[in-house]
């Protein structure tokens, strides 16, 4: 009932009604509440869905399952340090700086061009960011150097099979690349494997520039050309000429990424209701009939905002191929640790976004962020935040060690890295046993095949990291997009 009042229970009820828990019997008397769209899941995607929806005057109601929002988004004070347990920054895209207006936050921008750098050979080595630091570049054999430059002479790929990014990287740019610079990378933005993650759908815009120009290269040269002549149109709608300069800026809040979740709560707490885990999903005509412990909600259009496991296991009854094929998506696992050292207890500077460490080398950790050099607010003076991800694809072991043997082998590694031979002055560990969507051989064909299954479900849309992009900025994107469609 609208008030939760519960109905009377006749005294001598059959045995059919006898067997029906009390939520049950409510759910049996009780109308279903109509609404025009819901959004199951209050993650980021979930989020910033219903942001759009609000923006754009559409009705809409959010169900999530815990009692808070955000996700695997968590920012938490610890002393004077500001730790981030789940995505550490964001892009300031025009996605995420239009609800950053909408809502008064200011978005705290990190340096321009920190440098990164890559753990080989056993000391840090700079990323090269441009042609001449590529020429000058210790990364690189001079002999993997001209390799990488006779790129634009490697013929194209023609076998239609879907090709890891290991197998792409080392056909056109040559085995160091894969070894000293995307191997790294793969493990910093998947936690994955570079042999079994797919290209076409880890980076989609590398394949296409290589099917259209012939080369990587000479496509990345086209596109620069394109874009000095697009400098002089007008700008995107509701944009400014310094959000322009922000687009490829990192950022984050004062507070932490918890700001942007915890606002758009506040912004749309009528119509998002905590607690709620949706149960099943069934057609009910032309609508949606949602059942949760709460009630029934009948619904025209149906957004799930969840994780792919979450989403197989609703949309089962609509679809059990569709929900096969959602639960053939694998994840990560990944262990957070976040650690605070003294200026002292550290003998590098430590100026730049962080390292990443080739697989290679012998090392658990996949990589650190030098979180107080990007965002020195969130450490107290005279000391470094870092947060370091251990763990991923090829090591998922790690999410069932203990506290100790984590701390452990994180202090072991940071001897033979940073030079660290102190403990650190304080550490959160947080364990994510599905973390980052993996997009293994076969995700590009799988994706095609959920689309088609999602044809013959009109007005039934997934979203999320689990599908094409796993970034914080791909899942604003695609949730404006969605709610667009709508």
């Amino acid at each position: 009932m609208p008030g939760g009042s519960r109905l009377p229970i006749p005294p001598t009820p059959s045995k059919t009604k006898r067997n029906l828990s009390p939520r049950r019997r409510r759910e049996k008397h009780m109308r279903p509440l109509e609404i025009e769209t819901i959004v199951v899941g209050g993650g980021i995607s979930g989020l910033a869905c219903a942001f759009r929806l609000h923006e754009r005057h559409k009705p809409f109601l959010l169900l999530e399952a815990a009692e808070r929002v955000g996700g695997v988004i968590e920012s938490e004070p610890h002393d004077d340090f500001l730790v981030e347990k789940g995505p550490n920054s964001v892009l300031a895209a025009p996605e995420l700086l239009e609800m950053s207006r909408k809502l008064e936050l200011k978005p705290l921008l990190a340096p321009e061009r920190m440098p990164r750098f890559i753990y080989h050979d056993g000391r840090l080595k700079p990323l090269p960011m441009g042609p001449i630091a590529f020429l000058n570049s210790s990364l690189f054999t001079w002999r993997g150097k001209l390799r990488l430059l006779q790129e634009p002479f490697v013929p194209p790929r023609t076998d239609p099979e879907e090709e890891s990014v290991a197998s792409f990287f080392t056909r056109r740019f040559g085995p160091e690349s894969v070894e000293r610079a995307v191997g790294p990378f793969v493990s910093g933005i998947f936690a994955g494997d570079p042999e079994r993650l797919s290209v076409g759908a880890a980076f989609p815009r590398l394949v296409e520039l290589e099917r259209k120009y012939g080369s990587v290269l000479k496509g990345f040269l086209h596109s620069a050309r394109e874009r000095r002549k697009n400098t002089t149109k007008e700008p995107p709608e509701h944009s400014t000429v310094a959000d322009r300069k922000r687009h490829r800026r990192i950022c984050s809040f004062p507070g932490g990424l918890s700001t942007l979740t915890t606002a758009l709560h506040k912004h749309l707490a009528p119509s998002i209701r905590l607690g709620t885990p949706v149960i099943a999903i069934r057609k009910d005509g032309e609508q949606y009939l949602l059942r949760t412990r709460e009630g029934a909600f009948l619904a025209r259009n149906v957004v799930l905002a969840t994780p792919a496991g979450t989403s197989a296991r609703l949309t089962e009854e609509l679809d059990p191929a569709l929900s096969r094929l959602l639960h053939e998506i694998p994840y990560s696992p990944l262990v957070v640790v976040a650690t605070g050292f003294s200026h002292e207890d550290v003998p590098l500077s430590l100026e730049g976004f962080g390292f990443l460490v080739s697989r290679w080398q012998e090392m658990r950790i996949l990589g650190t962020i030098w979180s107080s050099s990007l965002f020195p607010i969130h450490a107290p003076t005279g000391y470094h935040l870092l947060t370091t991800f251990i763990g991923g694809f090829c090591d998922p072991q790690i999410v069932g060690f203990s506290d100790e043997a984590i701390l452990s082998l994180l202090e072991r590694d940071f001897e033979r890295i940073l030079g660290i031979h102190l403990p650190p002055r304080f550490h959160t560990i947080k364990r994510h046993s599905a973390a980052i969507p993996h997009y293994s051989l076969g995700h590009v064909a799988r994706v095609a095949a959920i689309e088609k299954h999602l044809s013959t479900l009109p007005r039934l849309l997934l979203i999320g990291n689990y599908l094409q992009g796993v970034s914080v900025g791909d899942c604003i994107r695609r949730a404006f997009e969605t709610a667009d469609r709508l």
